[in-house]
């Protein structure tokens, strides 16, 4: 029985060290707030919610509804990082608590070949780290080296945030989720804007 509630935690600490060392450079904490035309959710912050071992999603929740450390996120960057749009790239992290220490989860997409709504989700590591920057406003934008809509393509910045009714490592969630193009398949979205904001 020890075997398993120990391992996973270490698994999860070997990635978050490796992780650190790809993107030491880290700013925050930040919360982050949800705008969007639909009042419903308009003004709700993101929390990480359970959603498998060492995996959370960012649900909805109000402000100061959930313990700070649900709602606290950063962004690592490092000095090789690229720039969009004049925004510097990195990635967002989450951490998850581990006992006494915690492991440095990023925002990772888990794509279906059957829809074009992508889960959202921490995980330990950056193997599949999503890259993301933050724009002059504060909203965060996924960053894409190549824009393939024209030839030869640039680097571009892409604002595809939505909230969805989710169905992901058996846990159902109104939660944060991303479309890759047209109208999303899940009639459930909303489209939002996703702002940092200090701690």
């Amino acid at each position: 029985m020890r075997v398993f509630t120990v391992f996973p935690a270490l698994t999860a600490l070997f990635f978050s060290a490796t992780y650190a060392q790809t993107f030491p450079n880290q700013s925050g904490p930040y919360a982050l707030k949800v705008t969007s035309d639909d009042a419903a959710i308009d003004g709700k912050y993101l929390y990480a919610c359970h959603s498998g071992a060492a995996i959370e999603q960012l649900c909805l929740g109000d402000k100061g509804e959930n313990p700070p450390a649900f709602g606290s996120y950063y962004f690592n960057s490092s000095d090789w990082s690229e720039e969009v749009n004049g925004s510097k790239t990195g990635v967002l992290v989450w951490n998850l608590p581990l006992q006494d220490t915690f492991a440095s989860s990023a925002l990772t997409f888990s794509y279906s070949p059957a829809s074009n709504v992508v889960v959202v989700y921490f995980i330990p590591g950056d193997q599949n780290a999503a890259t993301i920057a933050f724009d002059a406003d504060d909203k965060i934008f996924m960053a894409a080296y190549v824009d393939d809509t024209i030839t030869p393509g640039g680097s571009k910045a892409f604002y595809h945030w939505q909230v969805c009714n989710t169905q992901f490592g058996g846990y159902r969630y109104q939660a944060l989720a991303w479309v890759t193009v047209g109208r999303p398949i899940n009639e459930s979205c909303r489209g939002v804007n996703v702002t940092r904001e200090a701690t």
